[in-house]
């Protein structure tokens, strides 16, 4: 993990999908525990890192899995961060 990265989840592949399905807040500064407005020179990189254990045999050679990552950005004045686009409604 680089200096300043943010886990987000970590657990089996299904439970992370699962604990992404509801959406979660991006802070422009992860060293603030309130969120912060993300400013026109502040760059993030979102990242999946998953590993097989080391006694997992061939027949996962031909498994696969798809997913889709949405983003969305709500206006930040006049917004108290409360309201989730992803939550189910």
């Amino acid at each position: 993990m680089l200096t300043g990265e943010a886990v987000i989840a970590e657990r089996t592949l299904r439970e992370v999908i699962d604990a992404l399905e509801d959406g979660i807040p991006l802070h422009a500064n992860l060293q603030d525990e309130e969120r912060v407005c993300f400013s026109n020179s502040v760059t993030r990189c979102f990242g999946f890192g998953w590993e097989l254990p080391t006694d997992v045999g061939n027949e996962v050679q031909t498994d696969a899995i798809e997913f889709a990552i949405g983003f969305a950005a709500d206006q930040y004045r006049h917004n108290d961060g409360t309201a989730n686009p992803f939550a189910a409604v």
